[in-house]
């Protein structure tokens, strides 16, 4: 638990407590600035859970995309290596604007289609192109 001044906080190291499950594997290479390739790895192989894509304030410039994953009130931010209990605490850190949430099945679809539409677009980063996708259909 973290005490701020947003309030308290709870939030784990991923990484241990998922030490047990079969997606262990994906939090052995560096996980920061990989949120889309780690959160599509995780997802393809633990289907319970939805991405969520997000376009996230910064404080001096702009903003940045982000991908985490979710499964009821718990939060996975792979990147950060931070899994939250709530959602309560995770809106805390994660305090941007929800673009989607995404299962495995709608990822594939979704991204089929724009594939067939943008043929250029890379396929290793499937969740930025549909991040980048929502993002611009909200401001059309």
């Amino acid at each position: 638990m973290l005490e701020t001044i947003l309030g308290t906080i709870e939030v784990y190291k991923a990484s241990d407590v998922l030490s047990k499950s079969k997606s262990i594997h994906i939090f052995d290479k560096p996980l920061n600035g990989q949120c889309y390739k780690k959160t599509y790895d995780f997802i393809k192989e633990n289907h319970d859970y939805r991405a969520v894509l997000s376009y996230l304030p910064n404080f001096f410039y702009r903003g940045h995309y982000h991908a985490y994953l979710e499964k009821g009130s718990t939060i996975l931010d792979i990147a950060a290596n931070a899994l939250y209990t709530s959602s309560n605490s995770a809106n805390k850190i994660l305090r941007g604007e929800t673009l989607a949430r995404l299962s495995y099945q709608q990822i594939k679809q979704k991204h089929k289609v724009l594939k067939m539409h943008a043929k250029e677009l890379d396929s290793q980063q499937k969740l930025l192109n549909l991040a980048l996708y929502y993002d611009y259909t909200k401001k059309k």
